[in-house]
């Protein structure tokens, strides 16, 4: 009795002393924040959620062919495949063509563990309306197409019978699991996804680093110039958030282009003999990037110089150092925290990039989105798509954890 009284004693302390609900303000405030909370959970948390949860789904096999499951469970795949399987594959095929929309749907789960197999199952389907009744399941399949009776196709059911799956998640970095569940490199075709991976943090890297570097300058002209002047500067940086990011694109693919406003520049002033290929190629990526993200570099730096007080560098010159020394050890840690800030909104922007790489780039500029698109919207593979959204926001997580530590062992404010 004693103890409880305590427990409750020391409960009713606690909640009193973080004051959550206690205080009527603080109850308003929660009620007030309410409804947004509510908004966010429903419009944000839980479509991301079931948007990640498709990159290891793999229910939707198991609940269109429950019979075909059950019986590659018992065939050893060192075998040839056996009526049984070929009888359940019928069964299940015939329930999936007599429901509206199932032989699709069995057609879409199949093409992704077998490319181009769509067609083979859409051609059963139709020839399920009048199946014989003189021949064996294997033979009837066979006869339809021969790829059923290869031992591939019954190894790639039996491969992903779980109602849970790796196989996306793999097939995004180049890997890919046999049939004894051992990890093993992907074909040649599907290695691409991971050189997009690298490909997407490498173009992420070279443009927040040659952003940083051209907006470190201005943002230094911008925060010591005389005040008549910094207010026009300022909306010179703000002028492109007024313009929509496809219409500056669009003005890149005007200048650029091979009878562009540039490559006419170059012609005429005798630079270039012939127009240039300019458009379409990994540099106008980049100038297209660095152009629509240097004012989120340029503000966050410049904001870390105003905060600088003018003695801290008078007061490293006076005490003997060279304005390069002083610069190096006073005035370059003291914007460490709005470079922190720049990297950090660049570098998570440029990972999620698609419509500059799109309008300016090649076939081998385009980056994780524009996968992410392709999956979504035109071969409708949301497990890929969803696994390719699952490591952008991994490599996104990643690159604010190293950012988060690095400001925490490089803070002088922290040091001091």
């Amino acid at each position: 009795m004693i103890e409880a009284a305590a427990k409750y004693a020391h409960s009713a302390t606690w909640w009193q002393r973080t004051k959550l609900f206690g205080d009527r303000s603080n109850r308003a405030a929660w009620l007030l924040l309410l409804p947004s909370m509510v908004l966010v959970a429903l419009a944000f948390l839980m479509p991301l959620g079931g948007f990640l949860w498709r990159a290891v789904d793999n229910s939707a096999l198991s609940r269109k062919l429950p019979a075909t499951i059950e019986a590659v469970q018992m065939w050893d795949h060192r075998t040839e495949p056996t009526e049984t399987l070929a009888a359940a594959m019928m069964s299940d095929l015939a329930t999936q063509a007599e429901q509206r929309g199932g032989m699709a749907a069995v057609a879409r789960e199949l093409n992704d563990l077998l490319p181009s197999f769509r067609n083979v199952i859409m051609r059963t389907g139709r020839a399920l309306t009048q199946p014989p009744q003189t021949v064996s399941a294997m033979e009837w399949l066979g006869a339809v197409d021969q790829q059923w009776r290869e031992p591939d196709v019954w190894i790639a059911v039996k491969s992903n019978d779980g109602y849970l799956t790796d196989r996306y998640l793999l097939t995004t970095l180049g890997l890919e699991r046999s049939i004894d569940k051992g990890l093993t490199r992907a074909s040649v075709d599907k290695r691409i996804y991971a050189d997009v991976l690298v490909r997407t943090l490498w173009m992420s890297f070279v443009v927040t680093a040659a952003t940083l570097l051209l907006a470190y300058p201005l943002a230094y002209a911008l925060a010591h110039a005389p005040s008549r002047w910094r207010g026009l500067v300022l909306c010179a940086i703000m002028l492109p958030f007024l313009t929509s990011l496809l219409v500056r694109t669009l003005a890149w693919v005007i200048i650029l282009q091979k009878h562009g406003v540039l490559n006419q520049l170059l012609i005429g002033t005798g630079i270039a003999e012939r127009p240039l290929s300019l458009l379409y190629t990994r540099g106008a990526v980049y100038l297209g990037m660095i152009h629509i993200l240097l004012p989120f570099m340029v503000l966050p730096i410049r904001n870390s110089m105003q905060r600088i007080p003018p003695s801290h560098m008078k007061a490293a010159l006076s005490l003997g150092a060279t304005p390069l020394r002083a610069f190096l050890n006073v005035y370059l840690p003291a914007t460490l925290p709005g470079i922190g800030a720049g990297v950090l909104i660049v570098g998570v922007l440029t990972l999620g990039f698609y419509i500059t790489p799109e309008f300016l780039g090649g076939s081998k500029d385009q980056m994780v989105s524009y996968f992410v698109s392709f999956f979504t919207n035109r071969s409708v593979n949301w497990g890929m798509a969803s696994a390719m959204g699952i490591w952008l926001l991994v490599l996104a997580v990643a690159l604010v954890g190293t950012l988060r530590w690095l400001t925490q062992h490089f803070n002088p404010e922290r040091q001091g």
